[in-house]
């Protein structure tokens, strides 16, 4: 229950009940600000808020950053290597900030969208979102993946990069700062984290071939699931499309298109998110 008083030796709660303690810490989080900046005014913090472009750049200064002044949903060290990496190449005059009042803009349209998605308090004024926010920071510096590219030319690493997990290496693939081997740790990555968890050797080898139909299908489980697949459309055809009610050929197939489409990215998502090739 609530505390309703603290006493010599403990703390007495509305519900009667009495615990002894010796400390009490109070959680309420934590504010900030920057003594060392003189003067104040250069960063001023008022309720908690501080007005930064993309929580990085003061509209007012372009020879100021604040690398890690956030609180995202998700890990902080990769925002922070992408901000000190936008920050760098702004320093150096590789990348140009926007004017002012777009800047000013900007900041008052996430004050707003957090104020629509928080309750109003001190806690909630430096909020991000992982993947939107590092898309944001990536856009800023030319190093956001190309999506549609990859959906065009190679759809199976576009679907990992859709659906798997957002490491650092995706804005390595190309822009300022690439690294080569990217595409090769995006693949790899689910191997070297089950790789710390799992020191078991893994029963599936017998089940796992290597062939053309094996690179979308390699588990045993998912080609009895394409099979039957087959066999139920091709049942489907037969009663769909023959008697005196049936529908048109290309209409049966229209949605057996789209029917196997959906199934097809359900496969892929789950030979990449449950995957067990690792140390079999």
């Amino acid at each position: 229950g609530d505390v309703e008083r603290f006493e010599r030796n403990g703390v007495r709660f509305e519900d009667g009940t009495f615990a002894e303690v010796d400390t009490v810490i109070l959680a309420t989080g934590y504010t900030f600000n920057f003594p060392y900046l003189k003067p104040q005014e250069l960063l001023p913090v008022k309720n908690n808020q501080i007005s930064l472009y993309k929580y990085v750049f003061p509209p007012d200064l372009d020879n100021l950053a604040v690398i890690g002044l956030i609180q995202p949903i998700g890990s902080i060290a990769p925002m922070a290597e992408l901000q000190a990496r936008w920050a760098t190449r702004v320093f150096a005059g590789k990348t140009d900030l926007p004017s002012r009042d777009v800047m000013v803009k900007d900041i008052e349209d996430m004050r707003m969208a957090m104020e629509r998605r928080y309750t109003a308090s001190q806690r909630h004024t430096l909020q991000v979102d992982f993947v939107a926010y590092m898309d944001q920071l990536a856009h800023q510096i030319g190093v956001r993946p190309p999506l549609k590219r990859y959906f065009l030319t190679d759809f199976r690493f576009w679907f990992r990069l859709f659906v798997g997990g957002n490491f650092p290496y995706v804005y390595r693939l190309v822009g300022p700062g690439a690294w080569p081997g990217a595409r090769e740790a995006i693949e790899t990555a689910g191997k070297r984290i089950k790789g710390a968890v799992k020191q078991r050797e893994c029963r599936m080898r017998r089940y796992k071939r290597r062939g053309t139909l094996d690179e979308y299908l390699p588990y045993a489980s998912m080609k009895w699931w394409a099979s039957w697949l087959v066999v139920i459309l091709l049942t489907g055809l037969w009663v769909f499309c023959s008697g005196p009610a049936s529908i048109p050929v290309w209409h049966y197939f229209g949605h057996v298109l789209l029917f196997f489409f959906v199934i097809f990215m359900f496969l892929m998502y789950f030979n990449l998110v449950y995957d067990m090739s690792t140390m079999c």
